[in-house]
């Protein structure tokens, strides 16, 4: 007995105490009252047998036995859906056994049980099928977390879970225009450090030629359904097709794949229009307004080009197509794929047009050379094949470009020299050469120039360029009328060269070089320089009074007319081979080569 128990036990007195879940009988006096004990909630009292359901006396405590009943609580599965139904949770409890014992308590008199939480045991209760079940009982059909399930099925914790998630729509995508060309106007900016700066080249016009693409119409994409919880669909948000427009110089086509495209009808600047940047159109004039100087820069465009103020010194002006100038000209390079007007003054400049005129001219020539060229070898090949075919061989086809190598090294010396001509004029040509025509011309050149000879696979593949070069010198040949003509009012101290006719219809030239390809008239005076034209030369006055030197000079065909309006003495004028110098100021003078007698004829008109 302890000293607390010694100490009541001294007073002689008997109480009760509860200690290590056992109730306790401390022994006083016999003839003290017995202490009273109340069973408590939770508490089952059996005292000699009888179970007591109010406060007794205890007088010996062997008779005293205390239950205390496990409770149970039962498993259960709770299921809660969100208010949009994009996910269901579920909450999985254990069935529970709760264990209590009684509280430790010190002696008393009038003793209340009370009791204390000891154990609980949980055990799982429902598999996952069942909880499965549950759930879809409650109306969730879809997207389940299976792994979920089994973790709740062996370890439910009474805590909510995410057990089903719905899958939201996705968006698709609007139908949308992409442009694949440059098409704003851009300065041209230099960095430092840069070892050569041309600040006349200030701007850069965005150019395309006839069947490029300016852009790609992407079709609208749809969106994918989702499903909420319970299983049912949810659209998506509707798709718009793309917008767009083509104006003037493009139009809706198809490419190889048959997806939308938005092609250029004709060269020139691509125009790209409206707040959505869906107007699409290509306008073969740009309009440059103002002089083309330091400040503007060099213009280069390829289509046709108008200026409606001066160029001045030191500046280049570029024109696939026609090129109008409004004011002056005065040391400048001016070329142009077209016709040229100057509609005033053209000082100490260079000037070319009908660049397309001259460049299909020359590459023409060269094309028919090339074509015979290729036809000899062919024939040549062909003969081959027979002689060899006579003798019982064949002619392997990992040989033919060696063979041809070597008959073109015997006997064609000149074609890889065509070739190289040919390649060398498509490629540094001034103008934009159809691209198809392009790759045609240089994809039949290539196998004729350096190691080219061995890539040619066989004797078919050899007629298949042939065919390819005759394409090409049809389409080369269908832009031989191609016009590119000069016209200009006064012309001084100037190179100027046309592809067609010249035309100086104002007060006339001074010591100026001129050549056409077609005729050249001067309506006003001709001092000094050069005419070498391809057709006839009408001069208003050629020549200046007084002079005792040679004083100008016009070359034409023996086929063309030179015809002047007034020309001084000491002018020269070749007609063919043929050469002749005034000698006294004449008028209204027809000059002509006359075949019989092998000369030039002077006639009046």
């Amino acid at each position: 007995m302890g000293a607390e128990e010694n100490k009541f036990a001294s007073e002689q007195k008997r109480l009760l105490m509860v200690k290590n879940n056992q109730v306790l009988l401390i022994s006083g006096s016999d003839n003290s009252t017995p202490p009273t004990l109340s069973p408590g909630e939770g508490v089952r009292c059996y005292y000699y047998g009888e179970e007591k359901t109010e406060p007794f006396l205890v007088e010996d405590t062997s008779q005293l036995h205390i239950e205390i009943p496990a409770k149970t609580e039962e498993a259960s599965i709770q299921v809660r859906i969100a208010a949009d139904k994009m996910s269901a949770e579920v909450k999985v409890s254990p069935q529970k056994i709760i264990k209590c014992r009684l509280k430790d308590q010190s002696a008393t008199s009038n003793l209340t049980l009370i009791i204390e939480l000891e154990e609980i045991q949980e055990k799982p209760y429902f598999a996952k099928e069942d909880i499965m079940r549950k759930i879809k009982e409650e109306g969730v059909n879809y997207g389940f977390d299976e792994k979920i399930l089994e973790v709740l099925a062996v370890r439910p914790d009474d805590r909510w879970y995410t057990v089903a998630k719905g899958k939201p729509p996705q968006a698709g995508r609007d139908g949308y225009v992409e442009i694949l060309v440059e098409h704003e106007v851009k300065t041209v900016s230099y960095g430092q450090g840069l070892q050569k700066v041309d600040y006349r080249e200030r701007i850069n016009l965005p150019m395309v030629a006839e069947g490029d693409i300016l852009a790609r119409i992407h079709p609208p994409l749809e969106g994918e359904p989702g499903y909420n919880v319970i299983g049912e669909e949810i659209k998506p948000p509707p798709v718009k097709e793309a917008y767009y427009r083509c104006k003037k110089g493009a139009a809706v086509d198809t490419d190889d794949k048959g997806n939308l495209i938005i092609k250029a009808t004709q060269k020139g600047r691509p125009l790209v229009e409206g707040k959505q940047k869906n107007i699409f159109s290509v306008s073969p004039l740009y309009h440059h307004a103002g002089d083309v100087d330091i400040k503007s820069g060099n213009l280069k465009f390829a289509g046709d080009l108008s200026i409606s103020g001066n160029i001045l010194e030191g500046m280049r002006v570029e024109a696939e197509g026609d090129l109008v100038v409004a004011g002056n000209t005065a040391g400048a390079e001016i070329f142009s794929g077209g016709n040229v007007i100057f509609h005033r003054n053209l000082i100490n400049s260079r000037v070319q047009a009908g660049l397309k005129k001259a460049f299909y001219q020359e590459v023409f020539v060269l094309l028919k050379e090339f074509d015979e060229l290729l036809e000899a070898v062919i024939a040549g090949l062909d003969q081959l094949r027979e002689s060899m075919q006579s003798m019982g061989k064949d002619m392997p086809d990992k040989q033919i470009g060696k063979l041809i190598q070597l008959m073109v090294e015997k006997r064609y010396a000149k074609m890889p020299v065509v070739a190289a001509k040919i390649s060398k004029l498509v490629k540094e040509s001034r103008i934009n050469v159809f691209t198809n025509l392009k790759e045609s011309i240089l994809g039949v050149v290539k196998y004729f120039t350096g190691y080219g000879f061995l890539d040619i696979k066989n004797q078919d593949h050899l007629l298949i360029l042939s065919g390819n070069l005759r394409d090409a010198i049809e389409s080369v040949e269908r832009n031989l009328g191609l016009s590119g003509d000069i016209t200009a009012s006064y012309v001084q101290n100037s190179r100027v060269m046309a592809g067609g006719n010249i035309y100086i219809k104002g007060p006339g030239s001074y010591n100026s070089f001129f050549k056409a390809g077609g005729d050249v008239e001067i309506s006003g005076i001709l001092r000094g320089g050069e005419i070498i034209s391809r057709g006839n030369v009408i001069l208003g006055e050629a020549g200046s009074p007084q002079v005792i030197s040679k004083q100008g000079l016009v070359k034409v065909p023996s086929k063309s007319i030179i015809q002047m309006q007034k020309v001084f003495e000491n002018f020269e004028v070749h007609v063919g081979k043929k050469v002749y110098r005034f000698i006294e100021n004449m008028t209204r003078v027809k000059i002509s080569y006359d075949k019989e007698s092998d000369s030039i004829k002077v006639s009046h008109f």
